[in-house]
């Protein structure tokens, strides 16, 4: 499989791996096979065939001496419970003495305690050196480090030892990685995307393999990212959708009616895998919903005209109908995951900031849902960044949700074009020009909103 299948539900078998791509992803994590069974594979230029057992009517996974040249398919392992030990030097590792040599000190002090070193990296001229050892082993690794280095760590000549745990190790292998276009900027692009941040970097002279070292926190997340990144063709936004109102039913008319042109221009397909109303309870499903299901349960809540008025709940707690932190921590571990909250609750704080700690973005319609949120600098339809634990997360506020205003299409088009639009001066709201327009004609101003409200134009 390109990707563990608990972790990616995208992963994809592979036809076909060589003798070496097998050893580097049995080096890497993959629980599939060890590495000493490629030993007399290789040895005996013997080929070797895997059933898949959850589907055994499957072509499965042949593994031989022949190349994989041409194929795109890299895969995405993980090797977790793992900790990080740091040890930084002021002394200029010149190699010309021992006592000097700070690395192959500690390199040598862990082989002697047998503990397995899963990665080593180096700084420049030695100045640092970093490895990646078992989280059970991690207490007896820094003890022994910091025994072996005690003098200079006395001294003042290294800085005291580091470690972090738990932390994991993703790699990703291929036959002629570094063939594959851009991989190092995919790599990465992925992971700084997500707001994850790497730890360490790691990189063989085989050319069939990348690794770098997370935070074990952010496992799933990394791994899905940097998989999707390699093997598919398009990105999978993950929606919770709040709101039992015409806006609502709008925004699932328009991305039904849009996806393929979200497919072919943006490369990213719309999963709604939560939502709810006034009418029935929170519904999550992370396989998604069907466009055609969403319509008819929010047209058959529109139709008991369900809208109640705003709870009184204190504002630390998320209001009735949101969903509760358990599934805000599930949809966390999905790609792109959003809340688009067409609700209408002015009672959001505890929600949207349970959403920002897990990294979820928020989108939201409603003057009501922002009003008794912390003041902030920010105008309407600009986007306010914030960096947490979960990494970067957006926050919009937006009164356009569901108009289908084709100035956002054009003002898409000329960014994708590469200009740079410096200031809009016009009204993008099409309720107000129509009420305008209509008293303008001479009709009163409350017959001009009802009006409205009848051809429904205006927004709840």
């Amino acid at each position: 499989m390109t990707a563990d299948p608990s972790i990616v539900d995208r992963a994809v078998p592979l036809s076909h791996l060589n003798h070496y791509e097998a050893l580097e992803l049995a080096v890497y994590g993959t629980r599939m096979f060890h590495a000493r069974m490629t030993v007399p594979l290789i040895k005996s230029d013997v080929m070797m065939f895997i059933r898949n057992m959850m589907d055994p009517s499957g072509r499965g996974t042949y593994i031989s001496a022949a190349g994989r040249t041409g194929t795109h398919e890299t895969c995405t392992t993980s090797l977790e419970r793992l900790a990080i030990i740091e040890a930084r030097t002021r002394i200029l590792q010149d190699g010309s003495s021992r006592h000097e040599n700070i690395g192959a000190r500690v390199t040598a002090v862990l082989e002697a305690l047998k503990i397995p070193v899963w990665l080593s990296i180096r700084g420049a001229h030695g100045q640092a050196i970093s490895v990646v050892v078992p989280v059970e082993k991690e207490s007896q690794a820094c003890a022994a480090i910091n025994a072996e280095l005690s003098a200079e760590i006395a001294s003042h000549e290294v800085d005291s030892v580091n470690s972090e745990s738990p932390v994991t190790m993703l790699s990703v292998v291929a036959e002629d990685l570094s063939k594959v276009s851009n991989h190092r900027a995919n790599f990465f692009g992925s992971l700084a995307d997500a707001g994850i941040e790497v730890l360490a970097i790691g990189q063989g002279t085989s050319s069939r393999s990348l690794s770098c070292v997370v935070r074990g926190i952010d496992t799933k997340v990394a791994v899905r990212r940097v998989h999707d990144a390699f093997n598919v063709d398009y990105l999978v936004t993950n929606i919770v959708l709040l709101g039992c109102n015409h806006i609502a039913l709008d925004v699932v008319r328009q991305l039904q009616k849009q996806q393929e042109l979200y497919r072919s221009q943006h490369k990213v397909r719309v999963n709604i895998v939560g939502f709810n109303s006034n009418c029935y309870d929170f519904v999550y499903d992370p396989k998604g919903f069907g466009y055609e299901e969403l319509v008819l349960r929010l047209e058959d809540s529109k139709s008991k005209n369900a809208m109640t008025s705003v709870s009184s709940t204190s504002e630390s707690m998320l209001y009735a109908g949101a969903p509760s932190l358990e599934q805000l921590s599930q949809l966390q571990e999905l790609s792109i995951p959003i809340v688009l909250d067409c609700s209408g609750q002015s009672n959001t704080q505890g929600l949207y900031s349970a959403c920002i700690d897990r990294g979820i973005h928020i989108v939201t319609s409603n003057a009501r849902s922002v009003c008794r949120l912390p003041s902030t600098p920010s105008r309407e339809s600009v986007a306010v960044t914030t960096w947490t634990k979960a990494g970067r997360t957006f926050f919009m506020y937006t009164s356009t949700i569901g108009a289908s205003l084709p100035v956002i299409d054009t003002l898409g088009n000329i960014l994708r074009t590469g200009d740079r639009v410096l200031s809009i001066e016009t009204s993008l709201s099409g309720s107000m020009n129509f009420v305008a327009n209509e008293v303008m004609k001479g009709k009163k101003l409350s017959e001009a909103v009802g009006g409205g409200a009848l051809q429904r134009l205006l927004r709840a």
